[in-house]
């Protein structure tokens, strides 16, 4: 887990039963599929090619929702960024008759724009936002109890988060990709929060 400070922190560390709002945009392209070039942990010299059935991948980071236990009660927000995919969009408005928080906007500034989004539309209705993509999932009891108290740890931290990227592996393409994702100029990593 990784930790960033600030100086003047909101909370405070005996603030433990906060309001989470955990924010979830959810993209899926017309074919419903997308492929990826991606390389082995043993052998990260070798690339293979990967095809991501989106919305199978949307299942499943909602059935870990389902079945771990976070540990703090949190809403839970989708933001549809106009998806095309016509099952996606069938399935959103399911889970939306079924109670769940499908917000549904323009696909402008990816990722970011809906957490933009989520947090203009509801700023201090929450005490606590957490934001994660579409392919990211709970996988163990008490993950957001976790996130919480390592944020409430130290009055200096200001984000908590999960993995620490290399800005490139070596493969042209990542390098490309790396860099459209970087918005700092020579930012060495890139932070998942």
């Amino acid at each position: 887990m990784k930790i960033g400070q600030y100086e003047s922190p909101k909370y405070k560390k005996e603030e433990i039963v906060p309001k989470v709002a955990c924010v979830v945009p959810i993209f899926v392209r017309k074919e419903g599929v997308e492929g990826y070039v991606i390389r082995g942990r043993k052998s990260p010299q070798i690339y293979k090619d990967y095809i991501e059935d989106k919305l199978k991948t949307v299942k499943f980071m909602l059935s870990c929702h389902k079945h771990y236990r976070s540990g703090i009660d949190y809403e839970l927000i989708l933001v549809d960024n106009g998806s095309p995919n016509d099952e996606t969009k069938e399935y959103l408005k399911n889970l939306k008759k079924c109670g769940t928080i499908v917000l549904e906007r323009e696909n402008k500034g990816f990722s970011f724009g809906a957490y933009d989004y989520v947090w203009k539309k509801y700023g201090d209705k929450y005490d606590y936002y957490l934001f994660h993509e579409q392919d990211v999932v709970p996988s163990k009891d008490n993950w957001l109890t976790e996130i919480v108290t390592a944020f409430l740890s130290e009055r200096k931290i200001g984000a908590v988060g999960n993995v620490l990227e290399s800005r490139g592996y070596g493969h042209p393409l990542s390098d490309v990709i790396m860099k459209s994702i970087a918005t700092l100029e020579g930012r060495e990593f890139m932070y998942n929060l």
